[in-house]
């Protein structure tokens, strides 16, 4: 028989800008029996399920923001911790949206100072991945859109002789982000660097690398569509290559913990505590019970 020692990390559990946000749509919930979000308010479908159950419809925040004001008409709307652009927020606002404002403080310190910085001709840069929520709602906060620079090849468009501002998006490797500005560095002179980057999710990396290197095991839980947690899967995989990422405990097989003594369960910034706590009592209980036959 195997004895297994299952721990969970003490460091994780949700950022302070998904904590918020998820406060701020439970009060929703709790004031109104519904809520509406302009996109997921967590990459994470358990937590999402969660909360669908007790009122909550997301509607898909699409390019065009004429389609989406258009649904949410004269309706109260959450937004998201990643927030949104300035042109999608008049959109709305046009259709006489109430706003529930839940982005970010640091990102909406971001977009305060992409605002000015545009409003002073500088052009926007932004590291981030294409596509994002947060990287969209940044690049749409100037009056002109900011360039966003995910790889090398993006660097390369830029005007040698241009003027810029360059932010991260928060969630973004700090190596990703030394590396795109190394590249800024060597292709212009004029350009405003600003590491936008969530100190608490950096600080993670760190964290996750030393609770990583204590267990046999590490799971990951998180969600398949969160940037966060992919980073901070590769982070820790990095230093333990028995780290698996699962999104929900239906994932879970006895196989994972064959060799194992010592198990680690840890989350990303859209993984409530309770997720791992759940993950926790099902590895004790039927897993061990599995290793004991």
């Amino acid at each position: 028989m195997n004895s297994m020692q299952v721990i969970i990390d003490p460091f994780s559990g949700p950022c302070p800008g998904v904590q918020r946000a998820l406060r701020m749509v439970e009060r929703e919930l709790d004031d109104y029996g519904h809520a509406v979000a302009l996109g997921q308010v967590i990459h994470n479908a358990v937590e999402i399920n969660r909360l669908q159950a007790k009122g909550l419809v997301t509607v898909d925040q699409a390019d065009a923001p004429s389609p989406i004001g258009d649904t949410v008409r004269e309706q109260r709307v959450f937004v998201r911790s990643h927030g949104i652009s300035d042109v999608y927020r008049r959109s709305l606002q046009k259709n006489h949206v109430t706003l529930v404002d839940g982005t970010c403080p640091t990102v909406a310190a971001i977009q305060k100072k992409i605002r000015r910085y545009d409003a002073e001709g500088f052009q926007i840069l932004i590291v981030g991945k294409k596509g994002h929520p947060e990287v969209v709602g940044l690049a749409g906060c100037g009056g002109r859109e900011a360039m966003v620079l995910q790889d090398e090849a993006d660097v390369e468009q830029l005007d040698a002789n241009g003027s810029y501002y360059l932010a991260a998006q928060t969630t973004i490797s700090p190596e990703v982000f030394s590396r795109i500005i190394e590249l800024v560095k060597e292709r212009v002179k004029d350009v405003v660097i600003d590491d936008t980057t969530c100190r608490h999710v950096t600080r993670r990396h760190e964290k996750i690398r030393n609770f990583a290197r204590q267990v046999d095991v590490l799971l990951l839980v998180g969600g398949k569509n969160s940037s966060n947690t992919a980073v901070l899967y590769r982070v820790a995989h990095a230093v333990n290559p028995q780290t698996i990422w699962i999104e929900s405990v239906s994932e879970l097989s006895p196989e994972m913990f064959s060799a194992a003594s010592i198990i680690g369960i840890t989350g990303s910034a859209s993984t409530p505590m309770g997720q791992l706590e759940d993950v926790k009592k099902v590895v004790e209980t039927n897993m061990t019970i599995e290793q004991e036959k």
